[in-house]
């Protein structure tokens, strides 16, 4: 049955329901299956005009020219011409595409509308974009219910399961070390003290520790570590100042790499989130080249970043890592051999590659509620 929203919570009333209100109550009912929507304002239901009413109970002193002016009626006008854009008789409610708070309709395959409502302050997450249909490329935009400007976002696709860089050790191996004796002459500490103990090797915060035995351009290293603080394989170490780490953090929930520079991190490579990973896990991180990947396993799931382009390419050496997430780590079974992987071949066909598991749209312009639109680009 068709269901129109014939009347709202006027906006101002009782100076309450002011136009974030309005927003959220718009694009919440529409995008859950409402036929039409209407706006109302304080002022206007009861014609109020300037001076004393006359009224034993006034409701609102605001007059009709001020309430026929609140913002709300402009932001619901905006969001009313973006949807006329579409066919958006045709739409229906999906909750399934997103995360619980957010609301999502439109054509499977055609078109996505997804509304997320405001986060909080300094969050620039993305919606979840779930049960996006693999292969097909969408072109995506954010839009602004408060102002009507539209962020270009580029295209977005899911690609499926993600390829893994490489397989792990398929080279003769070069060193390995499980801790279990007490002969660290190998290691060299650039940062706080490590100690073996109990068959592990132990460190704090800013530990760098480096095999001085091993040096290589092209290396491959893992080490298995806990999830519950950060843990990094280094390659190509130079000094403290120069090196890459392919590093997992706890705090962001995510693995890449960092192509550290004159003492400077840079941005982050590769970055892909790692929403859910069991007590233990096992690293691995490998440069070939002037490419680099990195990958995370906790025995049921396994998490990689794509192959980045870095401009260390010198020969160096390897080591651990653990910058200042976590109070201490623990690391085992060390292996060290040559890298043999190659970046994958054809250029991405989207901008923003959606993958199971890693399902998160393109970051929020800023931290505020957006409309986010998927629309099928026709190839």
């Amino acid at each position: 049955m068709p269901v129109l929203v014939s009347e709202c919570c006027y906006e101002g009333h009782m100076q309450t329901a002011f136009q974030d209100v309005q927003r959220y109550l718009f694009w919440a009912c529409m995008l859950s299956g409402a036929a039409g929507h209407t706006y109302g304002a304080a002022g206007v239901w009861h014609a109020g005009v300037e001076g004393d009413p006359g009224l034993a109970r006034v409701y609102d002193w605001t007059t009709w020219k001020e309430g026929m002016n609140y913002p709300g009626s402009r932001q619901l006008g905006l969001g009313k011409k973006l949807l006329e854009r579409y066919e958006w008789w045709r739409f229906e409610p999906h909750p399934e595409w997103v995360e619980e708070e957010c609301f999502a309709a439109g054509i499977p395959g055609r078109v996505r509308f997804i509304y997320v409502p405001k986060r909080g302050v300094y969050n620039w997450h993305g919606p979840r974009l779930r049960n996006l249909e693999e292969g097909v490329v969408y072109s995506a935009f954010y839009f602004d219910p408060a102002s009507g400007r539209v962020h270009k976002v580029g295209t977005v696709v899911n690609a499926g399961p993600p390829s893994r860089p490489f397989e792990g050790h398929s080279q003769p191996v070069l060193f390995e070390d499980r801790f279990e004796d007490a002969d660290a002459s190998a290691w060299k500490d650039y940062g706080s003290p490590t100690e073996r103990k109990g068959g592990h090797l132990v460190g704090t915060k800013g530990m760098v520790t480096i095999v001085e035995r091993v040096e290589g351009a092209d290396l491959m290293a893992s080490a298995q570590a806990r999830s519950d603080a950060e843990a990094g394989i280094i390659l190509r170490f130079h000094d403290p100042d120069n090196y890459l780490v392919g590093l997992y953090t706890p705090s962001l929930k995510a693995i890449y790499l960092h192509d550290r520079k004159n003492g400077q991190w840079g941005k982050p490579l590769g970055k892909v989130a790692v929403p859910e990973v069991g007590p233990r896990i096992q690293l691995t991180a490998a440069a070939r080249g002037e490419h680099a990947a990195l990958a995370l396993t906790d025995g049921k799931r396994i998490y990689s970043t794509p192959v980045v382009k870095v401009s260390n390419t010198r020969r160096g050496k390897v080591g651990l890592w653990l910058f200042q997430i976590g109070e201490r780590q623990e690391y085992d079974n060390f292996v060290v051999s040559r890298a043999k992987f190659a970046p994958a071949r054809g250029a991405k066909r989207a901008r923003f590659v959606v993958r199971p598991g890693q399902e998160w749209a393109p970051p929020l312009p800023s931290p505020q509620d957006w409309v986010l639109v998927l629309e099928r680009v026709n190839r």
